[in-house]
């Protein structure tokens, strides 16, 4: 099935309404949508399922993955709240086959996976959230050609300019350079030096450009 037909059965077997389904589906279809798109969506559940197959057989584990970028305004703060916020509701009516309504630790595995995306944590409560953070942040593993392509789809995505995206992905580089580790799960370390060697290889070419330039 390709990612659009793995949406709708997921969140079919939510008993989400279509409609709601295809909203889902065209808040990561937007042109503007350069990274956080359909594409980083289907990603991540190949990965998920390549790594952790009984995971990716969870609908609920699924779903907080699709839904996790569901709400995206560049640059905004609360971007992962707020798609916390729509996945929540739209399951808030769901029933079991036998008529019993959604339990209370469900609705907290879906909203902690949702929020450990945003990476402002060190570490997280459960291993489940913290999976899903780390698969989220494979590509910083990516090599380098790639990692840097990416970053340019990001500063496309934001619609700001050269010196802002500069600002703003040094921050974020910072943010998780500052992290022991980056990566919370076993499985995922491999990638630690990788990643580290690709943010810090890109802050010091930045930092050589500016030098250059003030010569």
């Amino acid at each position: 099935m390709n990612i659009v037909d793995i949406i709708h059965a997921v969140l079919g077997d939510l008993n989400i309404p279509a409609s709601e389904r295809e909203w889902v589906i065209n808040q990561y279809s937007e042109p503007w949508r350069k990274y956080h798109n359909l594409k980083h969506i289907e990603r991540m559940l190949t990965q998920l399922k390549t790594d952790y197959l009984s995971l990716y057989n969870d609908p609920f584990v699924a779903y907080a993955v699709i839904m996790h970028d569901v709400v995206y305004v560049p640059g905004a703060s609360d971007n992962e709240q707020r798609s916390c916020d729509k996945a929540l509701d739209l399951i808030k009516d769901y029933k079991d086959i036998d008529g019993n309504p959604i339990d209370g630790e469900t609705i907290d595995l879906v909203k902690a996976i949702i929020m450990a995306t945003d990476h402002k944590e060190k570490s997280y409560n459960t291993t489940t959230p913290a999976i899903i953070a780390d698969i989220d942040l494979v590509g910083l593993a990516d090599d380098y050609c790639t990692f840097v392509f990416t970053g340019n789809d990001i500063m496309l995505e934001a619609k700001c300019s050269l010196d802002d995206f500069v600002i703003g992905r040094t921050k974020f580089f910072l943010s998780m350079l500052n992290k022991t580790p980056i990566f919370q799960t076993p499985k995922y370390q491999n990638l630690e030096l990788i990643a580290r060697h690709n943010m810090t290889t890109w802050i010091n070419a930045i930092v050589q450009q500016l030098v250059t330039e003030r010569v």
